[in-house]
């Protein structure tokens, strides 16, 4: 069988689709990589983030000042009832204090926002580390590969015009 240099080229051209869909340029990862440290990092990301959107919930803002509500006197061989509040969003006179549930809630939700912003933190290092294994550490090869051309007797010729 006779191999012309259309049915080369075409072989040579098959060769290098199959070998540039299954690798990645210079020991690059493939487009889209992600690491196990990056799906862990992810998972406790959404984890955090959620327990955050969580807390920030169930912080009762119009309840953050409270006052004690005037009770009447006990009743002779009771226990004295507990005490009632009044809660405030704002602190509109002295009587009123912090309310310590709420300052709880607070210092809750405070707590997984900063969790939340660590895992975040800790997401982009994950997310950069791999980006940064999707470049190729190495200069992509031109003018054919290995060996080259412009190397030898007919460098730079070309195929040119046929002899008459």
């Amino acid at each position: 069988m006779k191999i012309t240099e259309s049915k080369l080229r075409e072989m040579i051209r098959g060769v290098i689709r199959e070998f540039t869909s299954s690798a990645t340029a210079a020991g690059a990862k493939k487009s889209g990589y992600q690491s196990a440290a990056r799906k862990s990092a992810q998972s406790d990301y959404d984890a955090k983030k959620t327990a955050a959107t969580t807390a920030e919930k169930n912080v009762e803002n119009d309840k953050k000042y409270r006052r004690q509500n005037p009770q009447s006197p006990p009743v002779k061989g009771q226990p004295a009832p507990a005490p009632t509040y009044s809660y405030n969003s704002t602190a509109p006179t002295r009587s009123w204090t912090l309310n310590p549930d709420w300052t709880t809630q607070d210092n809750a939700a405070t707590a997984a926002k900063a969790a939340r912003d660590s895992a975040k933190s800790t997401l982009d290092t994950a997310k950069a580390s791999d980006l940064e294994k999707e470049t190729p550490k190495q200069k992509q090869q031109t003018g054919g590969g290995k060996g080259g051309f412009g190397k030898g007797k007919s460098a730079g010729k070309g195929k040119g015009k046929k002899k008459k």
